[in-house]
């Protein structure tokens, strides 16, 4: 497998990650990119694969196209808002002054890199020293803003979009216009558009390339090798010629002939019968072709497991106590049989394609994965539900994915397991075909909670009515919202109420706004505490807002929490959210509240830890 393929990162995910996710998934070693993205950023990431990685350094030079936001008023040691905050400031300056301040950054300028970056020093990362306290002396580069234009004014929120050339870091660009300023700013959120002429438009998330992988599709999204050369003249080499070239020896201008321009620097060579042998230099002095960059045919590479599976299928949103049954199974299986456990899981529920509709969901990709960890499953596939998948047949999916790709040696299912076109892959299914494929099917009876089957579509009624108790006794744990602090109104601080505030993701599935009982993990450490769920009406009507977590943690912290990972588990109902007159009847409501949520959480009904 060998050219480029371009990648929508998601945030959270390292380079290095995607490139891990990537050489497990297609079952191959050769994988690059074509530089790094920060975790916290999305966007194009181009990967280079098999004999492509020989073309990382020459297709990495193109220019970088950026949308970020900046925030205002604030610095930080990161220089993002992930980072621990070092000055605030309420004085932001005028439109017209900040304008005029972002439109001075164009051109060519020195730009000083961070430390929170992957430029090496003496050997090392820049990130790495920053992560151990240490601050070394940096020089600084020479880039280029080629364009900076203004596509979102409102302060202290402001939404760029930067073309420039390689070698940029868009975070300390955020920064620099803070301090020119004088007022401080750091990045909120990054998203690369273009990276060397790939775009965005063309790229693809990784469960999207895990679904074309499977359905036998990758090949048509991967740009070959003779593609990204394309710019360059060829040079197709006469028969004579071809071991010589192959052998990476120097040609002659009459070993072949030219088809393009004769001006040009590089040429690509093929051999007579078509095969491309990669990059050669015109060598003027000696009259010669020179190899530049070989290209020698990949070796076949097979997507293997290094052991057999024991696997099972579903969406398993919530990872309920259910679902904890089936992965119980399975690593018991998986210890007896010495098998990798593999948990298949669809990002898009069928729904979205079968009914036309997106449904709620109790878990984020990224909260499953955790979750899986933690019970004990390293290896969670995540697939995009495309109409190749949606139309295979289950004997495909079972014999092509199942067997071949996947390695399955057994499966643990529930009794409703269905899968493929017309969900025909059902028990029956399995059994029919156990001892063709050799595998083994072990079916896991439901879970009965209350009477009543647990299921995720049982506990999100729960929780939409308001229940979490009887949500958090099927879920196993308390219901939560994980994710990074962000910057808020700063009203809790004026009321004596300080608060966390994360934003919530979409799809998540919300119970009644109001104000809850709640605990607060940060850095494996719990912390009681209240919080509001809602789009915080507050003393005004305002406009209706995205719903937001807000939690007043009662124990002091002596630094800001901003850019920190936390997870806030709602643990009891306190009351309904609703506006107040006043900020005094508010305070002097927030003040009941905390006393009846201590009241609450004295309950022992609440260590689920």
């Amino acid at each position: 497998m060998d050219g480029l393929l371009i990648v929508n990162k998601e945030a959270g995910f390292t380079s290095f990650d995607v490139i891990a996710k990537l050489r497990s998934m297609l079952g191959t070693r050769r994988i690059g990119h074509l530089g790094t993205l920060d975790p916290e950023a999305e966007g194009v990431l181009p990967i280079v694969l098999g004999n492509a990685t020989k073309l990382a350094s020459l297709l990495s030079d193109g220019d970088k196209v950026y949308e970020a936001t900046l925030r205002l008023g604030i610095t930080t040691d990161t220089q993002d808002t992930t980072g621990h905050m070092i000055r605030r400031c309420e004085n932001i300056p005028e439109e017209a002054e900040i304008r005029a301040c972002i439109d001075s950054f164009l051109g060519t300028q020195e730009q000083l890199p961070p430390m929170v970056s992957a430029k090496k020093v003496g050997g090392k990362k820049l990130v790495d020293l920053a992560r151990k306290g240490i601050e070394v002396e940096r020089k600084a580069a020479l880039i280029t803003i080629y364009s900076l234009n203004v596509k979102d004014f409102q302060p202290p929120l402001i939404r760029l979009q930067v073309r420039c050339s390689k070698g940029t870091y868009i975070r300390t660009l955020c920064h620099d216009i803070g301090e020119k300023l004088g007022c401080g700013a750091a990045m909120e959120s990054l998203v690369r558009q273009e990276a060397s002429g790939f775009t965005l438009a063309d790229s693809l998330r990784l469960d999207e390339i895990d679904a074309l992988y499977l359905s036998g599709k990758l090949e048509e999204r991967i740009l070959s090798t003779d593609t990204l050369l394309s710019a360059y003249p060829s040079f197709i080499c006469h028969p004579e010629a071809d071991r010589a070239a192959q052998n990476g020896n120097m040609l002659r201008p009459e070993a072949g002939m030219v088809k393009g321009t004769t001006d040009s620097r590089l040429f690509r060579v093929y051999t007579s019968g078509g095969a491309c042998i990669g990059l050669y230099e015109k060598r003027e002095e000696k009259g010669v072709l020179a190899p530049y960059i070989m290209l020698p045919a990949s070796a076949e590479e097979h997507a293997k497991p290094r052991r057999g599976s024991v696997i099972s299928i579903g969406k398993f949103d919530g990872l309920h106590v259910g679902h904890q049954a089936i992965v119980r199974k399975m690593l018991e299986i998986a210890e007896r049989d010495a098998l990798r456990p593999l948990l298949f899981s669809f990002t898009t529920a069928p729904e979205v394609l079968t009914r036309g509709r997106a449904e709620s969901m109790l878990m984020t990709a990224s909260e499953k994965r955790q979750m899986a960890q933690e019970l004990g499953i390293r290896g969670v596939r995540e697939v995009r539900f495309t109409e190749e998948i949606r139309n295979m047949t289950a004997f495909d999916f079972l014999s092509r994915v199942l067997i071949d790709k996947l390695g399955m040696k057994q499966i643990v299912v529930g009794p409703d397991c269905a899968f493929g076109y017309g969900r025909e892959g059902n028990i029956d299914f399995l059994l029919r075909y156990a001892e063709r494929f050799g595998y083994g099917v072990t079916v896991v009876d439901k879970v009965h909670l209350g009477g009543e089957i647990v299921s995720s579509t049982r506990i999100k009624k729960l929780i939409s009515e308001g229940d979490l108790e009887q949500a958090n006794a099927c879920l196993g744990r308390p219901y939560s919202f994980e994710g990074r602090v962000s910057y808020g109104n700063h009203l809790g601080n004026k009321l004596g109420y300080p608060t966390v505030n994360l934003r919530l993701p979409a799809p998540k599935c919300l119970p009644p706004f109001g104000v809850y009982a709640s605990r607060t993990w940060i850095d494996d450490k719990p912390y009681d505490g209240m919080s509001d769920l809602g789009i915080k009406p507050s003393v005004s009507a305002g406009s209706v807002q995205h719903p937001a977590l807000e939690t007043n943690l009662f124990a002091e912290f002596t630094e800001p929490l901003y850019g920190r990972s936390v997870r806030t588990e709602l643990l009891a109902f306190i009351r309904h959210e609703k506006r107040f007159s006043s900020l005094e009847d508010l305070q002097n409501q927030l003040k009941r509240d905390k006393e009846n949520v201590q009241e609450v959480l004295l309950q022992d009904q609440f260590d689920m830890r």
